[in-house]
């Protein structure tokens, strides 16, 4: 009977090593090798578009994109979704259910909080780890802004370019008021300026022509030819992009410093360059 006992364990193994492949681990793979818990997570986005058009009529488009909670009514605002990994989602923006990772849509409710809802969902690490969360869901919200006066960003502002902190001066930021007249303001719209910019100008043709797409908390300064006089319709080939962050205005530019701005500031030497610099202000009134 023992040795019968010992022949059947010895079958038994031989079996059992038989089966199993060199090199390999005979315990059971982890269903959850690789799974990660999931969070949901989104960006709103403001979408900034400077407009003008050519001798032919033809629309030209330069955009910019401002990640903000405060939007302006005319914008576009884009939603996007920041999981990595998911197997599906949904929105909720207003009467709308979603899914794509990214949606965009305007005209929301004037002078008032929208609230966006994101639910996204991980069935596969729910059949990894039963009773794990499989959704997440996130909300968040922004305003909306109705009229271009009422924008934050608008207002006076005192501040100084970083490469000279010492020289102060100031700039009047979306001054409707020095805006497009007559059949200039049939054609292009109402469309805001910034004067006194850069340090030292006071063109009127600038501080009113100036090419600028609003947002509620940011701006984008545009470049292009004015369809009826071919030249820059800012003069000085300025880029730029602005945003205001707890009462500091913070602007990004890149403009030309060429014969025709040494001509009205007397800054700079004459001859094409450009220039780049940052100005840095606080609100000290609005209008």
């Amino acid at each position: 009977m023992r040795k019968k006992l010992h022949l059947g364990l010895l079958l038994t193994m031989l079996v059992a090593g038989g089966c199993r492949k060199a090199g390999t681990d005979i315990s059971d793979p982890d269903p959850c090798t690789g799974q990660m818990n999931i969070n949901a997570g989104f960006s709103i986005t403001e979408e900034l578009v400077y407009t003008e058009t050519d001798a032919a009529g033809n629309y030209i488009h330069q955009y910019e994109y401002a990640e903000t909670d405060t939007v302006y009514a005319a914008n576009t605002v884009v939603f996007s979704a920041l999981t990595p990994y998911c197997d599906s989602l949904k929105w909720y923006i207003g009467a709308e259910v979603l899914p794509d990772r990214k949606v965009r849509r305007r005209s929301f409710p004037e002078n008032q909080y929208t609230t966006i809802r994101l639910v996204v969902y991980y069935k596969s690490y729910a059949a990894c780890m039963p009773g794990h969360r499989w959704t997440d869901t996130v909300e968040k919200s922004f305003y909306t802004v109705g009229t271009l006066e009422d924008i934050p960003v608008s207002g006076v502002y005192e501040g100084y370019n970083t490469d000279k902190p010492d020289q102060l001066f100031t700039i009047q930021v979306n001054d409707t008021s020095a805006n497009y007249r007559g059949a200039i303001l049939d054609r292009y719209g109402r469309t805001g300026c910034i004067q006194e910019f850069p340090r030292g100008n006071t063109d009127e043709d600038w501080n009113k022509y100036n090419g600028i797409a609003w947002g509620g908390k940011h701006f984008f300064i545009g470049h292009f030819n004015d369809i009826d006089t071919a030249v820059t319709r800012n003069y000085f080939g300025m880029y730029g992009t602005g945003a205001l962050h707890d009462g500091i205005l913070t602007i990004e530019y890149r403009y030309e410093d060429n014969g025709y701005q040494h001509f009205l500031t007397g800054v700079g030497r004459p001859g094409l360059q450009y220039v780049s610099k940052t100005f840095i202000g606080k609100k000290i009134r609005s209008y």
